[in-house]
């Protein structure tokens, strides 16, 4: 027996804003420490891993200093 379907709406809770990223993540990797760069060879889609360059691998922004 298939269930009727209820169109009507039920109370929630509020939404809230969600940031997007995390302001101390860097934003170059977004936290991985590393990202992938194409290679320019004959064959398509060949990525190659990086150690981001704006962390040095950590992941994190460095402290301002």
């Amino acid at each position: 027996m298939a269930v009727p379907s209820d169109p009507t709406l039920r109370p929630g809770r509020p939404l809230g804003a969600v940031s997007v990223q995390s302001p101390e993540l860097c934003g170059w990797c977004l936290g991985a420490g590393k990202y992938l760069e194409a290679l320019d060879c004959e064959v398509p889609h060949v990525y190659l891993p990086v150690v981001c360059s704006g962390c040095n691998g950590f992941g994190r922004r460095p402290a301002a200093s």
